[in-house]
């Protein structure tokens, strides 16, 4: 026969390893998340460097392209004038983005 308790040791042990399973389980979510949050940052660092970029250009040419790049800590790697339409292609620390912006003229009266 039994004692009463005696019985539990046994559930007891079982439960720490559910529960360092899940332990583990959670912290390897929290690794994957924190890096596709960083690579989410990156990414979108890049694209405002690149808009910032495009817009400078438009109203710049290259060289002011150029140089909001390198103020977003990136690279003009492309710069295509295309009329009315200015192309940029910037990389910011490995990450490349595009981006586009229109030239548009006022008339004063």
């Amino acid at each position: 026969m039994q004692r009463r308790g005696e019985g539990n040791s046994d559930q007891r042990g079982a439960a720490l390893v559910v529960m360092a399973l899940m332990l583990v389980g959670v912290m390897v979510m929290a690794v994957v998340l924190a890096g596709v949050g960083e690579r989410t940052m990156r990414r979108a660092r890049a694209q405002s460097a690149a808009d910032a970029a495009a817009l400078a250009g438009a109203v710049d040419g290259v060289d002011g392209a150029r140089s909001l790049a390198r103020a977003n800590d990136a690279d003009l790697v492309r710069f295509s004038d295309q009329g009315s339409t200015i192309w940029v292609v910037v990389d910011r620390g490995g990450v490349r983005a595009q981006a586009r912006a229109e030239q548009r003229l006022e008339i004063s009266p």
